[in-house]
């Protein structure tokens, strides 16, 4: 099973290198179609880009603000369950008296 997966990887990774030799025509056409996906799309991947540049300008303050509160209520929490722990490590000994 192994040798078969290996092989035919092998062949279709080949089959791609040669392609542009072994089918001038058909890797033609895809040139073709990728200039003309850029000419019709590439208005809109630059808005998109353009419109993601200023959602980030706008998130970060907000992101920022939300990764102190993040941080703080871990260490809230981290002090709190050490603080417990150390409560009931307390209590265990006691109970072993």
């Amino acid at each position: 099973m192994a040798v078969s997966l290996l092989v035919g990887g092998a062949v279709v990774a080949l089959e791609l290198l040669c392609a542009s030799k072994n089918h001038p025509e058909q890797v033609a056409q895809i040139h073709a179609a990728t200039e003309e996906f850029l000419r019709r799309f590439k208005p809109a991947i630059q808005k998109a880009q353009q419109e993601a540049g200023q959602m980030v300008k706008s998130v970060r303050p907000a992101l920022g603000e939300g990764v102190v509160k993040v941080r703080t209520a871990t260490q809230g929490a981290m002090k709190y369950a050490y603080r417990k722990s150390v409560d009931a490590k307390g209590i265990w000994e006691e109970m072993r008296k």
